[in-house]
């Protein structure tokens, strides 16, 4: 009795052992068990303390228990001081209730079933033989040993069930703000620590040997429930915010899970460097598929997932392209790999390079760079090629065929086979596993042929293998003339023939049912999964088809409406346009062309046909559900698949994809003739041709769409160019197809209008995604038909002549858009007379690239006469008489006229926001409203610094806004940014000015290259900064870069020399002068003496400000004397 009572409480914490979640709040200080759960650890540790003060040697099992319970205090004391805050909260939070709630549990198991029970015995045992005790030699008999060695294991995965409790209460507390970077960092690492202790307890508590004296069941279960909810708080607090992925993985994905163990394992924790791990293995083995998986499963440990699809180069740099949207950042590969590259090291990502199997792209060059201090992603390659294997720094796995067992679950589920599976069927689908060569792509297959009745399991094999057969055998057939290509193609169908001829039991049934059909679905479907396997494999958007069936009605509308208001403008002025005779009679027999009695109907799905006249929206809502029918059955029949994406941007958009090897399949079908496949890509040519509208104001999304559309549009060209060598082939072995007469071409190796037409849609495309060089390949053929057919004065030559001039300029290739520009000016002003709304907007884009050329009087007078004719037109406050305003302003701003300039772009600047706040959603009219504020701007810091203020307070609001508008990085933005800088600098404010634009210049050159003209223009501006603020060596350094004569030479007009390069050498030599370099800063000045005349040609230069001075500094120089400031001042 005297040692029972001599014993503590420990029961006394029992009774509270499940209190609700509701009740939680009105618990007194410590009633969480914590408290009671800290003073248990103390005690015991007292007790164990006296067992080894009075021993020479302590035993071991004591001292790991001593350990262990101090490092149980040490978690306890942070839950008691967690305990006490979360009795102070004035709102309640059903996730942190239930997490206490656990706390509360295990620590009452810890208290009454391991630590009391042991405090017990041992305080018993040594009142009992205290009067044996042997100073220094007294040892625990084994019993007790064994009670402690178990009360060590039960502390060890409480102490670890308490550290993922706290961590999962600590990251409640941090997703309130998990804006803030450092918190981001820390909720990651807390995440990561939760999930790794979690996935290590639960298995080993699973099969742990029983430490609870009593309940042990119960003890574990109650740890596992609590893990759970502590995993379950850390999957709701995701850090991942961006989600690039085009698509999930199969929704019938089975087993696998060691290989995503595997890429678990390699980029599990953090590291200092970049981590990659390839898969490589044969098509339809699923490494797609499988790194999807493992995306999706491991989402919330990265803050982003992205794509890119490696198939070819184009399409990984549009894949690039997209994720720095999301930076925004300039839509192009460099930048979207240096925002990726340069994230806060909270932030990690993973990069899927996805179908790495082409030899040609360089694997090595789609990597983003690792650079210290920022984040260190994780990048995830997919390829067939076992040469990338190499490129896995973390490890890679060779992805072969299934085991046994996931290959039986992965049929059986794709067959639809209801559980519970019996012998029979499971021995069936091993037979069938077998003979596909447990490949997941045709197991899926199978499994789809099964399901739809087309065989049973136990006849799939003889249907297989006719099918086999029959392929053989018609390649046999159409074998190729070339030997080494037929024995190619031989040995790559017999190596993927499960695939092949397990998706051919799929696509015949497909074109029996299309015989069958009377409702038309089957056709509909037959005909889209044709033209797709024409198209990419990936990102096959729903709208893309519809579009393609509403665009012609409203693109003829916009076209009759424009027609509409050009003929009221016409009659407004008193204008009747009078082309010469030829041009007219062409436009009649033009006419006479187009009339539905002598055109031809281009070739299209029937899904997209409006054989009843429908109007735009009717058809619109027609088309759809036909077409969403017909992708049913080839979806429900596992021919293709629907994507389904996470992304906010295009979750809303039905996008569709094949595998890539039966995208090819399809193709190259033995049944398949040349004839029949040149038909289809032509269909599928056309369908995205007439996606794309060259007249009318974008629909919501149709940007977007056109932007997606380009690596469909590189597929169609590329493959009618195949088909164009196959027919010179048979031309040479004198064949002929019935398909060169089913165009409207007679000959499909020549320009004709309806390539024509398709070139000239798929230029706007290539434009707008940035690939000049594509787009100038498109319209060069183009226009030379047009000039042979129609002639330089019709205006379809003029309209192909003016986009040509626009990639031109794009690739600051100014000589050859100037000489388009001036043959369209000159064609139209003798075709439709210098007053004509045509010729007046060519006016105006002639006198921009005129001024770029030097030609300011040229300029001048251009700007002046489509001003006059468009007050006359429009009147005086039209939005494109306030433009030309302003292109007026720039024209004395180059002749150095401040204050003219500034007047009018006032003028300018004033309309034009008075206009746009009428519509402000106008986005194109705010940017207009945008570039002349920042004209003016740049002129008021030339003509006083009392106006350095105003300048920098216009220029700070028009360069926050255009990064709203167009992004951070877009080529506007960076002048702006520029801009802003230089006023900076004139506003004694040189460290931020120098920051900003070092920082802007650095953007510039990754994304536009270090010697485009605007990169070097910009060089010429930060070297002016620098030399303003005497920083002669670096000011030096910019300007030699800038005033290099070779670079201008694309942009100079023949006969004259750039102004842009005439001012950097002007700065260059003021800057030598400074330096006391006095003889190269004269050989400058001499050099610019001589080709100062030369600026915009003909000898106009003399007028320039800078020749007036030249002779002045170079006599001054001359004669020992440093040139006044108002000599060098322009």
């Amino acid at each position: 009795m005297e040692v029972e009572e001599k014993l503590p409480e420990y029961t006394s914490v029992r009774g509270e052992a499940r209190r609700s979640r509701s009740s939680l709040r009105s618990l007194p200080f410590g009633d969480f068990g914590t408290e009671a759960l800290h003073q248990c650890a103390i005690g015991l540790s007292t007790l164990l303390e006296e067992f080894t003060t009075e021993v020479s040697r302590p035993q071991t099992e004591i001292i790991d228990l001593l350990g262990q319970l101090k490092i149980l205090l040490g978690v306890s004391h942070e839950l008691n001081t967690g305990a006490f805050n979360q009795n102070q909260g004035q709102t309640s939070d059903p996730t942190q209730d239930q997490l206490w709630e656990a706390v509360n549990i295990i620590s009452q198991r810890c208290c009454n079933d391991t630590i009391g029970p042991l405090h017990d015995n041992l305080e018993g045992f040594k009142t009992l033989h205290s009067h044996d005790l042997v100073p220094r030699q007294f040892l625990l008999p084994r019993e007790e040993i064994q009670l402690c060695q178990d009360a060590l294991h039960a502390l060890k995965y409480q102490t670890a069930a308490f550290s993922v409790l706290q961590n999962a209460i600590h990251l409640g507390i941090l997703k309130k703000n998990l804006d803030s970077e450092d918190n981001l960092k820390v909720a990651f690492d807390v995440v990561a620590t939760i999930s790794h202790l979690v996935s290590r307890l639960i298995p080993e508590l699973k099969q742990a040997p029983q430490f609870y004296p009593t309940r042990h069941e119960e003890g574990i279960n109650d740890m596992l429930t609590a893990l759970q909810i502590a995993l379950s708080v850390a999957q709701a607090i995701s850090i991942n915010k961006h989600w690039r992925i085009p698509r999930s993985a199969n929704r019938l994905f089975t087993g696998r899970r060691e290989e995503l163990e595997a890429i678990a394992q390699a980029f599990s924790g953090s590291s200092s460097n970049q981590r990659r791990f390839v898969i490589q293995g044969m098509p339809g083995s699923g490494k797609s598929d499988l790194a999807l998986k493992y995306a999706e499963e491991h989402a919330m440990y990265y803050w982003g997932i992205f794509w890119i699809d490696a198939s070819t180069r184009a399409n990984a740099k549009e894949s690039y392209a997209e994720i720095s949207k999301l930076g925004g950042v300039e839509p192009v590969e460099q930048a979207a790999k240096h925002w990726l590259s340069h994230l806060h090291a909270s932030y990690p990502w993973l990069l899927i390079i996805d179908n790495a199997d082409d030899s040609d792209v360089t694997l090595e060059g789609l990597f983003p760079p690792s650079v210290p201090g920022f984040a260190q992603g994780c990048i995830l390659v997919t390829t067939r090629n076992p040469e990338n294997i190499d490129y896995g720094t973390t490890g890679s796995l060779q992805l072969g065929e299934m085991n046994s067992t996931e290959a039986n679950e992965l049929l059986l589920r794709a067959a639809d086979v209801q559980k519970p599976w019996t012998s029979n069927p499971i021995e069936l689908a091993k037979s069938i596993c077998r003979h596909l060569h447990y490949l997941p792509l045709a197991l899926l297959h199978a499994g789809r042929a099964i399901r739809d009745g087309l065989c049973e399991l136990a006849s799939y094999i003889k249907f297989f293998d006719s099918q086999a057969s029959r392929i053989r055998s018609l390649r046999y057939k159409r074998r190729d003339r070339s030997t080494l290509r037929s024995q190619r193609r031989s040995s790559e169908d017999e190596k993927h023939m499960s695939i092949f001829g397990s998706y051919e039991i799929l696509y015949e049934s497909l074109e029996g049912a299309a015989t069958r059909d009377d409702t038309g679905i089957f056709q509909d479907a037959l005909q889209l999964l044709q033209i797709f396997s024409y198209m990419h494999f990936q990102n096959i958007r729903l709208d893309v088809l519809v579009h393609a069936a509403v665009c012609p009605i409203m693109e003829e509308k916009a076209r009759d409406e424009k027609k509409k208001e050009k003929e009221e403008i016409l009659e407004r002025i008193g204008l009747v346009a009078q082309p010469p005779w030829t041009v007219r009679i062409q436009n009649l027999v033009l006419s006479i062309r187009r009339h539905r009695l002598f055109s031809l109907s281009p070739t299209l799905p029937d899904a997209l046909k409006n054989p009843d006249e429908l109007d735009a929206p009717q058809l619109q809502e027609f088309v759809k559900i036909r077409l969403q029918t017909a992708l049913k059955v080839l979806v429900d029949r596992g021919l293709i698949n629907r994507g389904e994406s996470r992304d906010a941007t295009t979750r809303d958009k039905l996008r569709y994809h094949m595998h890539p090897i039966v995208h090819k399949w399809i193709q190259e079908r033995p049944q398949l003739s040349v004839a029949e496949g040149a038909l289809s890509c032509q269909v599928a040519t056309t369908v995205l041709s007439r996606a794309v509208r060259l007249v009318g104001k974008d629909t919501e999304g149709e940007t977007a769409m056109r932007h997606d559309m380009k690596p469909h549009i590189d597929q169609v060209l590329h493959y009618a160019g195949v088909n164009r060598q196959q027919f010179q082939e048979n031309r040479r072995r004198k064949r002929r197809y019935f398909w060169s007469m089913r165009f409207r071409a007679s000959d499909p190796l020549e320009m004709n209008p309806a390539r024509a037409e398709e070139h000239g849609r798929f230029s706007r495309v290539y434009m707008e995604c940035g690939a000049f060089l594509e787009a100038e390949r498109l319209l060069q053929p183009v226009l030379g038909y047009l000039i042979a057919r129609l002639g330089h004065d019709y205006e379809i030559t003029h309209q192909v002549k003016e986009a040509l001039a626009q990639v031109l300029w794009s690739q600051t290739r100014w000589n050859d858009a100037f000489k388009l520009f001036r043959e369209v000016y000159e064609s139209r002003k003798k075709t439709l007379g210098p007053k004509h709304p045509l010729t007046v907007e060519i006016t105006n884009r002639l006198g921009s690239a005129v001024l770029s050329q030097g030609r300011i009087t040229e300029a001048l007078q251009l700007h002046e006469d489509a001003k006059a004719s468009l007050i006359e037109i429009h009147g005086d406050q039209h939005e494109e008489v306030l433009k030309t305003i302003g292109l007026i302003g720039r024209c004395y701003f180059y002749r150095c006229d401040w204050e003219r300039s500034v007047e009018l772009h006032r003028v300018a600047s004033e309309g034009l926001r008075r206009l746009w706040e009428e519509d402000p959603t106008d986005e194109s009219a705010e940017l207009a409203v945008l570039s002349s504020e920042q004209d003016f701007a740049m002129g008021l810091i030339r003509i006083t610094k009392d106006n350095y203020n105003d300048a920098l307070e216009i220029m700070r609001g028009v360069m926050e806004r255009t990064i709203e508008i167009l992004g951070k990085e877009s080529p506007w933005t960076l002048v702006a940014k520029a801009n802003y800088g230089r006023i900076l600098s004139k506003c004694d404010r040189f460290e931020e000015a120098d920051g900003l634009m070092r920082q802007t210049l650095d953007i510039a050159e990754r994304n536009h290259g270090k010697d485009h003209l605007a990169v070097l223009g910009g060089k010429a501006w930060y070297g002016q900064v620098l030399l303003e603020h005497r920083d002669l060596d670096k000011a030096e350094f910019y300007l030699r870069q800038a005033a290099v004569k070779e670079k201008y030479r694309k942009a100079a007009a023949d006969d004259g020399e750039h102004p842009d390069r005439i001012m950097a050498v002007w700065l260059l030599a003021e800057c030598l002068t400074k330096q006391g370099r006095v003889k190269e800063a004269l050989e400058l000045y001499e050099e610019l003496k001589s080709n100062i005349p030369l600026i915009g040609g003909k000898g106009l230069g003399q007028k320039h400000k800078i020749a007036r001075v030249l002779p002045r500094i170079i006599k001054d120089l001359e004669g020992g004397k440093t040139p006044s400031r108002e000599l060098l001042k322009l």
